[in-house]
């Protein structure tokens, strides 16, 4: 079935041209024939929270309360509508009522092992009666949000309901308008989908087979699925494609850069791990729910400007799910894109709220990036927003911007990667990432991490991983799991969590050389499958690696691979590998074994996969520089 195009309606807000062909760019470099699960239909609707006479924010899930006797018949019929739910779902919830004239609109949800069934209908107070079928919709593990609002004098309600089937999302969404004694859909599609042989049921089937919506400020942000292997760690599984706006929000109409990069910022942030599900690669999580603006921080740059945000991961909003995430964001006024993520947080709804007092200032970051590059020799700084000459001296740099790239929580602090972009006399447009740790209580920035060149391959979470743990290359290091820190070349770190009982075994080498101080040795460092060349600094007191060797499954490298990884799937992840000897130390005439170094003249920190029968038998980090 060919894809369906979003609907043409002047509610749409389409991605700017540079974007889509970004996308189509990344779209092309990762095709696959697509191979969709079926979708089982379980009776599920969408649920509604819908007032009568104005706007509402999207709610969750409403406290349990007291019924009114319409309201009591109008839950019986909804419940009456699929009896088969009483067997095993749990008893009807009414979600929503809305009066209108001699009418009632309501929603009601049943909850299911397997998700949440909803039904919709419109009851006669007079007869007490519906005045047509529900409306119900089948969807795995689905849970459903609506916003409401009120345009003209006419009643419209917004619902997402979006679930995961065999490792996927899906699901879908609509706009309903409440027309006298019943309803009918305006978008996407307009008509009554409660008539399965109608156009309108089966452009919203077509339509929502590779779209997704997700409630944002004053409509929904719409994605539409990518051509990656999502099953297979490749993703993610959607891009977010354009904004419906039905409505003005509460907080008021938002600057046209503001909602698309928010919802960039939340895409990014919460794909790996930083979500209510703790699980990577994923897209299309979070409903927006608020977008507030701010009043300056100390330090902010005149133009810039600062919101809050208020947002909620898909069917995980209820108390002890931990599904809510607050942050407060810098919009930079020449890139429009987020300069800085002020403060964050996750957990329960109450669990989020963040004082202005923890959002910190930006004189101290300022500071920390100037005092960086004074060490490298300039004596002049010039910041976004002051008066730079157009040739610069010698001994002058002009920052052009300063982005918020990503970051990594260290116990109490966060390690943040900016992207610095600059120009000098010799240099233009060259950027770094400078990692600086910040408190993660009260915002505070403590000290510069470390710095690295953001022209290469490495991602600023890359960057932010890499100087956090103290890494010489963040691809050659080795990971347990996701709450212990890596082992890798340079400064040792005691891995405790492979310790087990009678400790780990070390043999000093008698005869290890070079020797560059009195006292200073080498050793090995081993323990079941894991073995560390060290080297012990006395007037320091203190071990540097050379060399890590491993058999282990437990263990695997930045990018994911480990010990019984096909040599297929090594290659997928490191396209840059190398086939050649390595420095003699180790033949490729007589063992089968690819290399990855970053350094184009193969020195420097270098990760080597050893295979038998195509599978990875071996790991070793080697540093070329004792």
């Amino acid at each position: 079935m060919p894809k369906a195009a979003p609907p043409n309606t002047p509610f749409s807000t389409p991605l700017s041209g540079s974007a889509r062909e970004t996308e189509e760019r990344i779209r092309n470099i990762f095709q696959y024939q697509k191979k969709r699960p079926p979708i089982l239909l379980l009776a599920l609707a969408c649920a509604l929270a819908l007032l009568c006479g104005g706007l509402v924010s999207c709610q969750p899930q409403s406290p349990a309360v007291s019924l009114s006797q319409e309201e009591e018949q109008l839950l019986s019929l909804l419940a009456a509508e699929d009896q088969s739910i009483w067997e095993e779902g749990d008893e009807p919830r009414l979600l929503v009522c809305v009066e209108q004239g001699d009418y009632l609109l309501g929603a009601a949800a049943y909850s299911h092992r397997l998700g949440d069934t909803l039904l919709i209908g419109v009851m006669d107070r007079e007869t007490g009666e519906l005045t047509a079928p529900a409306y119900q919709q089948g969807i795995y593990y689905g849970t459903p949000y609506v916003t409401t609002f009120q345009q003209n004098g006419e009643n419209y309600l917004l619902y997402t309901h979006n679930g995961m089937h065999q490792g996927l999302s899906e699901g879908s969404s609509g706009l309903i308008r409440l027309e006298g004694d019943d309803f009918t859909w305006t978008w996407p599609v307009e008509g009554d989908l409660r008539d399965e042989s109608s156009q309108a049921f089966a452009d919203y089937k077509n339509y929502w087979e590779d779209h997704l919506a997700l409630l944002a400020p004053g409509g929904v942000d719409v994605f539409v699925e990518t051509d990656y292997d999502v099953l297979r760690g490749v993703g993610p599984q959607w891009a977010v494609d354009h904004s419906e706006n039905f409505y003005i929000p509460e907080e008021g109409d938002l600057p046209i850069p503001i909602p698309y990069q928010t919802r960039v910022w939340v895409e990014n942030f919460t794909r790996d791990s930083r979500n209510a599900l703790n699980a990577g690669n994923r897209s299309a999580l979070y409903h927006i729910v608020s977008m507030k603006a701010e009043e300056p921080v100390p330090g902010q740059g005149e133009g810039d400007s600062l919101y809050s945000l208020l947002a909620f991961c898909d069917g995980r909003a209820e108390a002890g799910e931990g599904g809510w995430l607050s942050a407060v964001l810098l919009f930079d006024q020449e890139t429009g894109q987020v300069g800085d993520v002020l403060a964050w947080a996750q957990g329960d709804r109450e669990e989020v709220e963040l004082p202005r007092e923890t959002w910190g200032g930006l004189e101290e970051r300022d500071r920390l990036i100037a005092e960086y590059y004074q060490s490298q020799g300039y004596s002049q700084i010039y910041f976004p927003g002051e008066a730079a000459p157009e040739v610069l001296p010698e001994a002058a740099l002009a920052i052009e911007s300063i982005v918020y790239g990503d970051e990594m929580a260290n116990g109490a602090t966060r390690s943040i990667a900016y992207e610095v972009t600059f120009r000098a006399y010799y240099t233009e447009g060259v950027s770094d990432y400078l990692v600086l740790q910040r408190d993660g209580a009260d915002g505070s920035f403590l000290r510069l991490l470390g710095q690295y060149p953001a022209h290469t391959g490495k991602s600023a979470r890359d960057a932010a991983f890499q100087e956090t743990f103290g890494l010489m290359d963040v691809d050659v290091s080795l990971l347990y799991d996701s709450s212990s820190p890596p082992v890798g070349l340079g400064d040792w770190r005691e891995p405790s969590y492979l310790i087990q009982k009678g400790g780990p075994a070390v043999e000093i080498l008698e005869n290890g050389e070079p020797i560059y101080n009195p006292g200073d040795y080498w050793d090995r460092w081993s323990v079941d499958g894991f073995t560390a060349l060290r080297y012990y600094h006395a007037s320091e007191d203190r071990w540097t690696v050379q060399s890590i060797e491993t058999t282990r499954t437990d263990l695997r490298t930045y990018r994911g691979i480990q010990v019984g990884d096909s040599r297929s799937m090594v290659q997928n992840l490191y396209p840059e590998l190398r086939d050649r000897d390595y420095w003699h130390l180790y033949d490729s005439a007589e063992e089968d074994f690819l290399w990855y170094c970053d350094s184009s003249i193969d020195l420097g920190p270098a990760l080597l996969f050893f295979f038998e029968n195509d599978q990875v038998s071996r790991i070793v980090l080697y540093d070329m520089f004792d």
